[in-house]
């Protein structure tokens, strides 16, 4: 029986490859006083080797108990733009021991921020959310974590990707483990603050013996967004059943577009498709 557009139903699938940008500090020269300079409380951290690798070197905190202090370095960058670090938390987290990474502040002080974005990382949900900090108030979440998800009390390596549109699209990415599977860890619109100075890391950490010299921080990339001026093509064409067709693309499509079934043809007289969706 011939074919025809009435039961034709297109699955999309997408092939995605990994995005590069501008590193910022890797931490690769032992130092974090230069390329670039990070200040604050410069003596309660350390370059070291990664206990899990110790070919490589992450900046490391080198307080010797309870304390609340910080590292920061300038960017200005804030529309486009994406956030990218690796984190291992080698404790478990408390309301007492976490970490604040902020994104966008306004004060080369982490613990006198006015205005700011930051992620918390830790904390009595043992999450990473999402909170604003405006006009001096006090901070306020935009969005929660996933409760337990830092829930080791030894080892917690954990990849982030955050970017930010021009109109105040906010969208983070985990990788939980660090082995290239990124999920989404939530989304929100918030214009409230579109400026910026600083970025950096802030440490609550109380006396627990765990804690000490446990934070460790690696790979940070502020950059613009790359833009992707290649269109995607195809790669294959496949006829899962009489009236099914898989198609898989070089990259990721928008799901407006994915949707969309006068964006696909097929010849001999079938033409375009009665529906279409993301295959599973």
């Amino acid at each position: 029986m011939k074919r025809t557009v009435k039961n034709l139903l297109f699955l999309i699938c997408i092939y995605s490859g990994i995005l590069s940008a501008q590193v910022i500090d890797n931490f690769s020269d032992g130092d974090f006083t230069q390329n670039p300079p990070w200040t604050g409380n410069e003596e309660l951290f350390i370059v070291t080797p990664y206990p899990l690798d110790e070919t490589n070197l992450m900046l490391r905190s080198n307080s010797p108990g309870a304390g609340n202090f910080y590292l920061s370095t300038e960017n200005t960058l804030t529309d486009e733009v994406f956030w990218s670090f690796f984190f291992n938390l080698r404790f478990a987290t408390s309301g007492a021991n976490y970490v604040d990474v902020y994104l966008m502040a306004d004060n080369a002080d982490l613990t006198d921020v006015q205005n700011g974005y930051f992620l918390r990382l830790g904390g009595t949900a043992d999450e990473i959310a999402f909170f604003k900090v405006f006009n001096g108030g006090p901070p306020s979440m935009l969005f929660p974590g996933e409760p337990g998800l830092i829930g080791s009390s030894t080892n917690n390596p954990f990849r982030i990707y955050m970017t930010r549109s021009s109109d105040g699209l906010w969208t983070l990415s985990i990788d939980q483990g660090d082995n290239g599977n990124f999920v989404s860890g939530g989304s929100i619109t918030d214009n409230d603050i579109v400026t910026t100075s600083h970025f950096g890391f802030r440490i609550v950490q109380s006396t627990a013996a765990s804690v000490v010299n446990s934070h460790f921080f690696d790979d940070i990339e502020i950059a613009p967004i790359p833009i992707d001026e290649t269109p995607p093509s195809l790669i294959s064409a496949q006829a899962l059943s009489p009236s099914e067709l898989l198609v898989i693309f070089t990259e990721p499509l928008l799901e407006s577009s994915v949707v969309t079934t006068n964006n696909y043809f097929v010849n001999g007289g079938i033409g375009n498709p009665t529906s279409a969706a993301p295959a599973d």
